[in-house]
């Protein structure tokens, strides 16, 4: 079949998610040095039901098929299911001085990978790409603004199993039947780590950290909403034959916008009345205040009486309330001390590169996506079908209440530089979330643990917290590009569960 040719499984396929899967070498394996190159890549592509396929060899050569048709002990069996399993070599710089890079997929923990906690990274938007994550510093390797890799000294996956995931089915290199709603889009998730875990058992017992931001912030409560309650399911002896207990211990969110209301009622305050930089105009500030009244009033009516008609009206009037910034002015919305056309693209410089490594055909043949997809770091397609949803109008925050009351930790470590999801909004409806530790959250105070962030942690124990709060005072939207060294020592904390001080 010619590779720009669409496969016939693709359109039989309800929703395909492919990713890849990255592990060192056997002797890396064993070695617990940050510097150790990393030198095997798995590109694995995982269908949502149907049959299964394997593909696996180096260096970008097939060396083995299987397909296995549906088995009647249930959808999670062993060879009930599509997959492709790709191996591919050399996949960091070395000193020879070769890209050897893959941006997407499980990047193996560098140091004993087959008992490490596993990280589950993805996208926002709606429709951005989980490889947006890799990019920008998540991984053994980072891109620099001028496209080149370089180690990256503070890989999460030196200690913890990442899988990067474009979410929902559409964004980057998924592709095929696409949801709209984020509780649709969370069942395509816990469908996918299930076979994942038949794929690689070990994964299946550790414990896992739901991790991501901006519109992370809605999918992530989905998710581990569909994960807890499947969890409750076959506690009771329901749920999916042949479906594994999902070891959910904790999930951690940067800058996210989960509620709608906080999100609109806030964003003049770091947009207009910000004590380093405003992105809007006077003349913006002033329009903005005067229709953001009929914004909150438009978005509580879509609440009270959801339709996707009436929730789309109601984020098409709060745009009156929210333009978008001036390129005049010279700063990025993410980020209000950069300097820069104001878009994201511009003010992001790795995105463009990215974009072209990835759609490069010898980068597409390495990962063994077909040379007629086209990555994006946002599907504006999948973007617009959550839009007309009204998907964007919800509180999703407030699925956290009975999560984090049933044992499931929460983070929030935000950039307190950020004029999209701005940090104040955020706090506001981090208040109103029921949970045993409100009352205790309400009445503490926030505690310099690093020069450049604070804390706020509340818990049953002497850990991380349960339910906590980190504001960063150099970071923007994107944590991870600008405060990498500060975003890992927090993972590290958060996920090993130590206290801040």
């Amino acid at each position: 079949m010619d590779n720009n040719e669409k496969p016939v499984w693709q359109e039989e396929a309800s929703s395909l998610l492919p990713i890849t899967i990255l592990a060192p070498a056997p002797a890396a394996r064993e070695s617990s040095s940050r510097s150790k190159a990393w030198s095997l890549a798995i590109f694995l592509l995982v269908c949502l039901s149907g049959l299964l396929l394997v593909f696996s060899g180096a260096y970008g050569r097939v060396s083995k098929l299987s397909i296995f048709n549906s088995t009647p002990e249930g959808p999670y069996a062993p060879g009930s299911f599509y997959s492709l399993v790709k191996t591919q070599e050399d996949i960091c710089p070395g000193e020879n001085g070769v890209d050897k890079v893959s941006r997407s997929g499980l990047f193996e923990a560098q140091q004993d990978a087959e008992n490490a906690p596993l990280i589950l990274t993805h996208g926002g938007g709606p429709g951005t790409s989980g490889l947006f994550n890799t990019v920008l510093g998540q991984n053994h390797c980072v891109m620099r603004r001028n496209g080149s890799f370089e180690h990256n000294p503070n890989a999460w996956s030196e200690k913890y199993n990442v899988l990067v995931l474009d979410h929902p089915i559409g964004a980057g290199f998924s592709y095929g039947s696409s949801p709209n709603n984020s509780r649709a889009a969370a069942a395509d998730v816990y469908d996918f780590l299930q076979k994942i875990f038949v794929l690689f058992p070990h994964l299946a017992t550790a414990k896992l950290t739901l991790a991501s931001g901006s519109y992370g912030g809605v999918y992530i409560p989905h998710i581990a909403t569909e994960i807890h309650t499947q969890n409750i399911a076959l506690a009771d002896g329901h749920g999916e034959p042949g479906a594994r207990y999902i070891n959910l211990e904790s999930m951690m969110v940067s800058n996210p916008m989960s509620d709608i209301l906080s999100h609109f009622r806030w964003a003049l305050d770091v947009r207009c009345q910000n004590p380093i930089f405003n992105v809007y105009n006077e003349t913006q500030c002033a329009e903005g205040y005067v229709h953001l009244p009929e914004c909150l009033d438009a978005l509580q009516y879509a609440l009270d009486f959801p339709s996707a008609e009436v929730k789309a009206e109601a984020l098409t009037t709060c745009e009156k309330a929210a333009p978008d910034i001036d390129p005049k002015r010279g700063r990025m919305l993410e980020n209000v001390k950069v300097e820069c056309d104001g878009s994201l693209d511009g003010c992001v410089p790795e995105l463009v590169q990215g974009a072209k490594y990835l759609n490069d055909e010898k980068t597409k043949e390495m990962l063994g996506v077909p040379q007629w997809m086209n990555w994006t770091s946002v599907n504006y397609t999948v973007h617009h079908a959550f839009y007309m949803e009204g998907d964007m109008v919800q509180r999703a925050h407030l699925l956290y209440g009975p999560l984090v009351s049933d044992g499931i930790r929460l983070l929030h470590y935000v950039g307190a530089l950020d004029a999209n999801c701005g940090w104040s909004g955020i706090y506001h409806f981090l208040k109103y979330i029921q949970t045993p530790f409100q009352p205790a959250f309400l009445t503490a105070s926030d505690v310099q643990w690093h020069p450049n962030a604070t804390v706020r942690a509340i818990g049953d124990g002497d850990g991380a917290g349960n339910f906590t709060w980190i504001l960063m005072s150099e970071a923007g939207h994107l944590v991870v590009r600008d405060q990498p060294e500060l975003v890992k020592m927090i993972l590290e904390r958060w996920i090993e569960d130590l206290p801040w001080v």
